[in-house]
């Protein structure tokens, strides 16, 4: 009789993160459920991934969400690991905003995350085992100046998942929350051309790689809460118990960010894009 593969379910597959964390799951011999909203994209790493699986989803949609939430519930073998990990980020002043443009941060960045979570957990509970990943953000610690809608669905996002855990432990399901600073994916390159949020740049991005790596260490440790960096968790936690320190703080935050910002585009040789959206696939 041939054994099964675990099945692994990742979201947001086609960014730099999720394709970083794909890799090293099936390196280590999982079987691969690839979620994006981009089918060609999904569709060039099934051909990599042997016996992957993809659903294309736009997690904005909500009958599209649903019949992915669905689809999870019933599936007939389980659900070892989910790495929910998809979202999106418009920068710029709230103001400037349109209202749209705020409920899209919410649908895909909390809203979806909510949802996939709540399938994915009801499964595993069923089993009696399974581990949640989610990619959060370090904005979930320290308001991100320029991304406020951004930086309210990861405090959310948070907010939603410190309980979940508690709520699944006695079930024998896990609950981890990856907080990167930046990352140098295609979200970020966005940002720095697109008028993004300086306070990303202070200190130079990680790599995608490095948010796999912690996952795969979430994996083993099944800790609740993991920074990329930690010494970034540290002052955000800090700055964010005393909020009225920062509106000091934001210009000499924002002169730092923005020094990082001009080298980090020289040193990746970036050009303007003419997108008005950033896909955060990757999620940070």
């Amino acid at each position: 009789m041939i054994k099964q593969k675990k099945l692994a379910l990742i979201s947001g597959a086609a960014g730099g993160i999720g394709q970083a964390i794909a890799r090293k799951l099936h390196a280590q011999g999982y079987q691969l459920l690839l979620v994006d909203r981009e089918e060609q994209a999904l569709l060039t790493m099934q051909q990599g991934f042997a016996n992957s699986l993809i659903e294309v989803c736009d997690l904005a949609n909500a009958q599209s969400l649903e019949a992915l939430c669905r689809k999870v519930e019933a599936l007939t073998q389980p659900l070892e690991i989910a790495i929910i990990n998809a979202g999106i980020i418009i920068p710029g002043d709230t103001v400037t905003l349109s209202r749209r443009q705020l409920d899209q941060h919410l649908d895909v960045n909390l809203r979806s995350a909510m949802h996939l979570n709540h399938a994915c957990a009801g499964k595993m509970q069923t089993q009696g085992h399974g581990h949640l990943i989610n990619t959060v953000s370090m904005s979930a610690f320290i308001a991100l100046k320029g991304s406020a809608a951004y930086t309210a669905t990861k405090f959310g996002l948070r907010g939603f998942l410190l309980p979940l855990a508690a709520e699944l432990a006695p079930h024998g399901v896990s609950v981890s929350a990856v907080y990167p600073s930046g990352i140098d994916t295609p979200m970020l390159r966005y940002e720095a051309l697109n008028g993004g949020s300086p306070l990303n740049f202070i200190n130079q991005p990680h790599s995608a790689d490095d948010v796999a790596a912690i996952m795969l260490r979430a994996l083993k440790t099944k800790k609740l809460e993991y920074y990329v960096p930690y010494g970034d968790s540290v002052f955000g936690r800090l700055v964010c118990s005393f909020p009225w320190v920062l509106m000091p703080l934001y210009p000499l935050l924002q002169w730092w960010g923005e020094r990082g910002r001009k080298k980090f585009i020289s040193s990746r040789n970036l050009t303007m894009t003419a997108s008005s959206v950033a896909t955060e696939n990757e999620c940070r």
